[in-house]
């Protein structure tokens, strides 16, 4: 049962985000027989989606935080050569 939910675990990975985890994920939940049922699955996988959305965004704003940053040093530099 525990490699049908593994199974079920990786296609709806995959369909929902692609692959998020590497095959040495895949291992670590087989060998650890944690993963035994579809329920335990799709928690896993609201999880690992939420976890990786969250991932994005922060990484995603931390850019936009360094490009604003460097947008105003750069003003700064032009208006004081303009002086």
């Amino acid at each position: 049962m525990a490699s049908n939910a593994l199974s079920y675990l990786k296609k709806k990975l995959e369909t929902k985000e692609g692959n998020m985890l590497s095959a040495k994920g895949y291992e670590v939940l087989f060998d650890s027989h944690m993963i035994t049922t579809k329920q335990q699955a799709d928690t896993l996988t609201e999880i690992l989606v939420d976890i990786n959305t969250s991932s994005y965004q922060a990484g995603y704003n931390d850019g936009r935080a360094d490009q604003a940053y460097e947008d105003g040093k750069k003003m700064g530099q032009v208006l004081k050569d303009a002086n």
